[in-house]
This record gives structure tokens, C-alpha cells and sequence, in this order.
């Protein structure tokens, strides 16, 4: 029998699986039959898990792709050496980017030969049949049919396989691994690129859609304060002094998890009537090899991998119907209600009680109980519901342990003591107040090494000004337990569309800067004509984005039906003339002119 039945499938890959780069490193293997990369003569190992997020997007409810292989390159060598650490040349099933915002994916551990390494090769299944594009809830909350595999294009070269190579991605610090130890890559697929993905308009009232992916590594953190997804599989073994377990996961990789035994591990059993947790330090004698499980996990320092919570069956499908899991996107004090979308995009009501209990990241102490904590309970937070009669219409919530707090949109009224972020949903618009968490730092999107803590700094560029300039960003949340509210512990600066129509350079580029010219659209709906200074920067690793779309006629063969084309700085003088079409992304810099992340130009 397979592991996950095909009616459920498909709701797995999104909430508890997730393929990816998610610690993408293994098929189980070491890479043995490499030496290590810096000391040939070496055979000496290290571990090393690989961990995927992404930068969250509310406007897709699910975007699947299959991630077919991943390999790391020894530092000082060419590419053509890279180590494979996953295989994924076999995988059927997509992975969804929307369901890994800021929660890390593991899928296994790897044994690499000690050494440096500081770049990685990713190849993604780029067949149109193989990608999921489902946008997010419409206007009246309803979910949307996913895009036709018709209307989507891939951006890149296509191997004999439909695969493509995306870009090298460098590491923003060396790799070390060393014998006896592990340590953690995080990579992010930025679904809030303005490349990612690109609607066009086409000539009888069909639109493509063209995906660009965008990966950047991100500096992890300390191993034990990875937030990891939860973990899907069968258990295969229990240890003979039951202190730790081994699940295979839908993908068929091997976890070992260990069972905490300081503060006990909660355990779930879903054969029993009322499913009452017990906290254990050894498995329970009803969990056994043949069981389905979903695990949530954390890291130790010395990277063991320790059982947070065990939810456990002999029925495969009570585990989703048991922990509802996805994006809030609703709240609704006066019924004391929040919907949840699940990785499909489809969205489940659930109420809340005054015994309802809420969590934060997996820990075992209540931040708040009742209908009362909704109200902070925000838009677009990534939480797990635990219900006590998964039948019940609708399903009433014993515990929310909210997985990941962010919040973003325009920021509003920074001072020294905290900043807002303002939202437009649908009808209304949400504005809500935040405080600054220990360490606070900010910095533009993509560039997380030029971290600043500089508090003045960021309220004059959160605070822009100018002609219909605003300043949009996210932050992720951490819970203040003394003063009962939620506080940033960051704050990234998001490059912004100028419009939605397209502009035009009414002043070529010459100098580092352009002048575009558009129709601001003024709060009660009148076009107010307006011109904008925007620079351009040409530093390496710093280089502004500047692209060029083109379309070929309807009925041709051969090249894509939408190119995509890279310009390079010396061709922008010629190319961002007086009179080109272009759409701007960008950030304020707080002078009233705009720093470009990216231009495209439309012929």
C-alpha cells in the first residue's frame, strides 16, 4: 500500500511534506565517492542539513514546482564539481512554495566530506504539467481554479529532461563542514521577487504567465532556533531502549528523531476516542513500525533532531483531518471564528472557545486562551489547529499554535518606539501597531548582509516622502510574554510596483538615475499625472535588475511565446531612452526619488 493514498496526496505535499531544497541533501547518502574538496587525501566527514523557505506572497494560494536535483561546489573549484546531494530525478509530486513562508523544511540529514563549499546548482522540473500556479482567494473569499498548464512558461534553457539550470547560487558565507558537527544552509525561493511570476496579457484575451525563479541563500540562525515544518511519513523502527524513533518520510528518505528527554515529547494517539496528549521521554507502546505519524521537530545545538509533538494512527487519513494547517485569512472576532486556507487553497472555518488554548512556534506554555487572543491573531500568520472532533461543522479549536508570526504592507508612523504596517484586503484596510523586539534590525530586500540596527536610519526611510511615494516591507514576529504583544524583530524594506499601468522615461538614463512619468491614481479614483527620479545601480552584487520582454506573433513557432532577456548596464543609455515603456519596482529612499530593484522593458 502506498504511503499516502491518492486522495490525500495532494493536500500532503502542501501542509507537511514539501520536497524542495528542504534539507535537500540526501537520498540518504553520503557523498562518498568524493574526497573532501579542500584536502583530497581526506576522508574524514561532517553532517550537514539544507533548509528551504520562502519570502511569503498572498497572492498565490499555491505555487508547485518539483525540484529534481541539488549539489554543493567545493570552494575554489568549478561547478563541473559539484557534490549531488539530492536526487530527485524519480519524484512525482510537487512541492508548495506558499506553504514554506518562513518555516524551514527538512527532508534529511547528509554526510558530506569535510571541507568548504560556497556555491550551490539547483535544476527545477520546468514542464509546464509539472507546476501548480492556484491563486489566492478572490474578491468575496472564494478559492480560484489553478492556472492551465497552457498558460504557463518557464523562464530559462530546457535540458533533454524539461529541466532548467537556475543561476549558481553563491553562499553569502562558506560552508564548513567539519568532522563531528552539523551545520544548516537556508535557501529562499523569493515568491515576492517582481520576476517570480509575470502575467502578460496576449492577443485574444489569454494571459501567460512566465516563472522566473528567483533563490537566494539566507543566513541561518542558531540550529535549535530553525522553525522546521512538520514532517510526514510511516514509522519504520523504534530504538530498543524506545528514547528514539525512525519515520520515512513520503519521499523515502530516513529520519532519525530523538524524543526530548528534558521536557518530554507530546504525543498524540488518534486511535483513541478522545486523543488525550501524554508527554513521555519513551515512545509509547501503541506507537509502532507501520504507523503514520506527523512530527513536529527541532534541532538541538549538536544537531540531534528532537520529537516536539507526535501525532500518530494505524489510519492514514486521520492526520489532516486532525491538524488543520495553513494561512489565516480571516478573522472575525464577533463569531470568535478564523479561516485557515490549506495547501490547496481552499478555505476551512474554525471556532474558537474560551477554553481554546494558543502557542507560539511549538512550546508547551499558552500565550493567551479564548475568543479574546483573536485579536491578535493577524492576516497571512501560518498556524496548526488542533481540533477536538475533527467531524464537527464547523471543527471546534482546542489549541492554534501559530507556526509563524510576519506582518507586511505600507509602514506607517515609525518612531522610536514602534512602527505600523497598513494593509489594503479586499474591502478594508487592516493597519496594525508593532513594537521592536531585541536586536531589531532592517535591511533592503535581498540584501540581508547589509543588516543595519540603526534606529534613526530606518524611520526616515520608513517614514518616505514625496509624490505618492510609500515605503512597503515585512517583518517576522516574535511574542513579548511580559508586555502581551507582538514586537518585529526585523523589518525588510520590499521593492514596490510605481503602478499598475506601465510608465514611460520621459528623461533617459544617463548618470546612475531616469525619469519616468505615469498616472498616480489619487485615493478617490482621479488620475493625477506625476513624474518620479529613479536610480539605478550598476555595483557589482548590488546591480540593478533591468530586463526585456518581447512576444512573438500568435501561430509561430520556436522561441518562447513571451521572451525574457537580461541588459546589461553598458546597453542602458540605449535601451531606457526617452519614450521606453517600462514598469518600475523599487524602494524609496526617503529623498522622494526611488531606488529601481527592477525595471522591464516592454517593446
Amino acid at each position: 500500500m502506498p504511503l499516502i493514498h491518492a486522495a490525500i496526496r495532494r493536500h500532503f505535499l502542501a501542509t507537511a511534506v514539501a520536497v524542495g531544497l528542504a534539507a535537500l541533501l540526501a537520498c540518504g547518502a553520503a557523498a562518498s565517492s568524493l574526497n573532501s574538496p579542500n584536502n583530497p587525501s581526506s576522508t574524514a566527514t561532517g553532517k550537514v542539513a539544507v533548509v528551504i523557505t520562502d519570502c511569503p506572497s498572498d497572492q498565490w494560494a499555491e505555487i508547485g514546482v518539483i525540484v529534481r536535483s541539488i549539489a554543493l561546489v567545493p570552494k575554489g573549484q568549478a561547478a563541473s564539481t559539484a557534490v549531488q546531494v539530492y536526487d530527485g530525478s524519480q519524484d512525482t509530486v510537487q512541492t508548495n512554495l506558499v506553504d514554506l513562508d518562513s518555516l524551514g523544511s527538512l527532508l534529511s540529514k547528509a554526510t558530506l566530506p569535510e571541507g568548504t563549499y560556497d556555491r550551490v546548482l539547483v535544476k527545477i522540473d520546468a514542464k509546464p504539467t509539472t507546476i501548480i500556479l492556484a491563486p489566492s482567494l478572490d474578491a468575496s473569499g472564494n478559492a480560484q481554479n489553478a492556472i492551465p498548464s497552457s498558460q504557463i512558461e518557464v523562464n530559462g534553457i530546457q535540458d533533454g529532461n524539461g529541466w532548467v539550470n537556475l543561476p549558481l547560487i553563491r553562499l553569502q558565507a562558506d560552508l564548513q563542514i567539519v568532522t563531528g558537527q552539523t551545520t544548516a544552509v537556508q535557501l529562499d525561493f523569493d515568491l515576492s521577487h517582481p520576476l517570480f511570476v509575470v502575467a502578460h496579457n496576449e492577443p485574444g484575451g489569454t494571459t501567460t504567465y512566465v516563472l522566473t525563479f528567483q533563490v537566494r541563500h539566507k543566513p541561518h540562525v542558531a540550529l535549535h532556533k530553525l522553525n522546521l515544518h512538520h514532517n510526514l511519513g510511516q514509522v519504520t523502527a523504534i530504538a530498543a531502549d524506545a528514547k528514539s524513533f525512525t519515520l520515512r518520510t513520503l519521499h523515502q528518505q530516513d529520519l532519525s528523531i530523538q524524543l526530548d528527554p528534558t521536557n518530554g515529547t507530546l504525543f498524540f494517539d488518534l486511535d483513541t476516542p478522545a486523543g488525550v496528549p501524554t508527554i513521555l521521554s519513551v515512545a509509547p507502546a501503541l506507537l509502532s513500525a507501520g504507523k503514520y505519524a506527523k512530527v513536529q521537530t527541532r534541532f538541538q545545538n549538536d544537531g540531534s533532531l528532537y520529537a516536539v509533538r507526535v501525532w500518530f494512527s494505524a489510519d492514514q487519513t486521520k492526520l489532516p483531518k486532525f491538524t488543520p494547517e495553513g494561512h489565516v485569512v480571516g478573522v472575525d472576532l464577533t463569531a470568535g471564528t478564523v479561516l485557515v486556507l490549506n495547501g490547496d487553497g481552499r478555505p476551512t472555518l474554525i471556532q474558537v472557545n474560551d477554553a481554546t488554548q494558543f502557542f507560539f512556534q511549538g512550546a508547551t506554555t499558552a500565550i493567551g486562551s479564548g475568543k479574546a487572543f483573536l485579536s491578535k491573531v493577524y492576516r497571512d500568520f501560518k498556524v496548526q489547529v488542533i481540533v477536538a472532533d475533527p467531524l464537527a461543522v464547523p471543527p471546534v479549536a482546542t489549541a492554534i499554535d501559530i507556526q509563524h508570526g510576519n506582518l507586511d504592507g505600507a509602514f506607517q508612523n515609525a518612531t522610536t518606539d514602534g512602527f505600523s504596517y497598513q494593509k489594503a484586503i479586499w474591502a478594508h484596510t487592516d493597519t496594525t501597531a508593532l513594537g521592536y523586539g531585541s536586536g531589531f534590525s532592517w535591511w533592503n530586500f535581498a540584501f540581508p548582509t547589509t543588516a543595519s540596527t540603526d534606529l534613526t536610519s530606518f524611520i526616515a526611510k520608513a517614514n518616505a516622502t514625496g509624490t505618492n511615494l510609500r515605503a512597503f516591507g515585512a517583518s517576522t514576529l516574535d511574542w513579548d510574554a511580559t508586555n502581551a504583544k507582538w514586537v518585529a524583530l526585523d523589518a525588510i524594506f520590499i521593492p514596490s510596483q510605481v503602478s499598475v499601468d506601465s510608465q514611460l522615461v520621459s528623461a533617459g538614463y544617463a548618470s546612475g538615475a531616469m525619469t519616468i512619468s505615469y498616472a498616480y491614481r489619487q485615493s478617490d479614483g482621479t488620475l493625477t499625472p506625476t513624474t518620479l527620479v529613479v536610480n539605478l545601480s550598476s555595483a557589482t552584487g548590488a546591480e540593478t535588475i533591468v530586463t526585456e520582454f518581447s512576444r512573438r506573433a500568435l501561430g509561430t513557432v520556436g522561441d518562447p511565446l513571451v521572451g525574457v532577456s537580461a541588459v546589461l548596464p553598458a546597453n542602458w543609455p540605449t535601451k531606457l531612452a526617452t519614450g521606453a515603456k517600462v514598469r518600475v519596482f523599487g524602494i524609496p529612499k526617503g529623498d522622494g526619488t526611488l531606488d529601481a530593484y527592477v525595471v522591464n522593458i516592454f517593446k
